[in-house]
């Protein structure tokens, strides 16, 4: 028996994600761009669904601020050893790494989600994200090129590279392993507002009106 998958496009990917984020205790504005981020990634033909799910776990035990970076100037670490790959890739986001030659960080948890972040905030030029000091995936806003797996949690550095010719295919649809599906649904549930006998008797079938 192989191993059991779901098959969504790009949109439904983007939209899991996001929600995702949000049960998992962050602000609506980082988890739309944590969405944008993840099918950005998608379409790469990265699959960036263990590394979020290890971040919304760190989530579930910290508040954002704990997982973000304490500044932007040297080595960047988080109060407890932990950076969040969602918090980082907002930060160097917004800060922009045109004008920076290295940027080295430790403790990071999903630090392939910087990727994502990042190549969105290009306008321009090429970016390297380095694993233990091995490059893992050179990218630009619009082409990736990933030259071995990342761990959940490592040393990392991000640095201007020039892109190489490589793979230049968009994909088009998300291939999620069930498990992760169900487990990105069940954070994404946290968002719901639990049923109350008001919206029950509201719901679809109610002889109940608020039409006056």
């Amino acid at each position: 028996m192989g191993v059991r998958s779901v098959n969504l496009s790009l949109n439904e990917a983007q939209a899991l994600a996001k929600k995702a984020a949000k049960g998992a205790g962050i602000n609506w504005g980082a988890a739309h761009e944590t969405g944008r981020a993840v099918r950005w990634l998608l379409e790469q033909g990265i699959d960036p669904f263990p590394g979020l799910l290890a971040t919304l776990d760190s989530h579930l035990g910290w508040p954002e601020a704990e997982l973000a970076p304490e500044g932007l100037e040297g080595e960047l670490s988080g109060r407890h050893g932990i950076l969040s790959g969602i918090m980082v890739g907002l930060s160097l986001a917004d800060f922009g790494i045109e004008d920076q030659s290295i940027i080295q960080m430790r403790g990071v948890v999903g630090a392939e989600l910087i990727a994502g972040f990042i190549a969105l905030s290009l306008d321009s030029g090429h970016a390297c994200l380095m694993t233990d000091g091995v490059c893992s995936m050179k990218f630009s806003r619009i082409a990736c090129q990933r030259d071995r797996p990342q761990s959940w949690r490592t040393e990392i550095s991000i640095s201007a590279s020039e892109l190489p010719s490589g793979n230049g295919d968009r994909f088009e649809r998300a291939q999620i392993l069930h498990y992760h599906f169900e487990r990105l649904e069940a954070f994404a549930h946290r968002t719901y507002a639990p049923a109350t006998e008001a919206s029950r008797l509201a719901g679809a079938g109610s002889a109940l009106s608020d039409n006056d």
